[in-house]
């Protein structure tokens, strides 16, 4: 807990984009493949942040590119039940202080007709507990141009959240 703590005193202390971040899952609903989750994203520091735009807003894709939902198993621990994103865009956009973004991102349940090739899951069936992640944000416009990947970012997670009982919409 302790390292916890010195890790968010240090990065408040330098302003980090992260640190000015919060994740909220607003709703969650059903839906054929599974459930649509609705996930806020939060500039509550007071400089602006910078986050990275899907390149493909088409309806029913996510808009934020590292933006997935991980649902928690006691064996695997946190797995991602959101659809696949190996695809990078070149788009942002930077939210000032106070500003939030909503995005739906659909999970789905392989035994539901879900397909998320090429990226396997290791989950099969949803329930339990979710949570959304926001893998990076930036400073600047400057400072995404010059990411190094992931491996960079630190990690923005939501509290978690208990799925409801899944029945399809139809």
């Amino acid at each position: 807990m302790r390292y916890g703590l010195i890790l968010c005193f240090l990065a408040c202390a330098l302003g980090s984009a992260f640190a000015q971040t919060t994740v909220t899952i607003k709703s969650v609903s059903p839906a054929a493949f599974g459930f649509n989750v609705t996930v806020e994203v939060t500039n509550v520091g007071t400089r602006p942040i910078v986050v990275q735009l899907s390149p493909n807003p088409a309806a029913g894709h996510p808009r934020l590119q590292s933006l997935t939902v991980e649902q928690w198993d006691t064996n695997l621990g946190w797995q991602r039940v959101g659809p696949c994103k190996d695809i990078e865009g070149q788009r942002t956009r930077t939210l000032s202080q106070h500003q939030a973004m909503q995005d739906v991102v659909p999970i789905g349940d392989v035994a539901h007709g879900w397909s998320n090739a090429p990226c396997p899951r290791k989950i099969q069936h949803l329930g339990g507990k979710i949570r959304a992640v926001l893998a990076c944000t930036y400073d600047s416009e400057g400072e995404f141009k010059r990411r190094r990947g992931i491996e960079q970012c630190q990690l923005v997670e939501s509290p978690p959240v208990e799925l409801p009982n899944w029945h399809s919409p139809d």
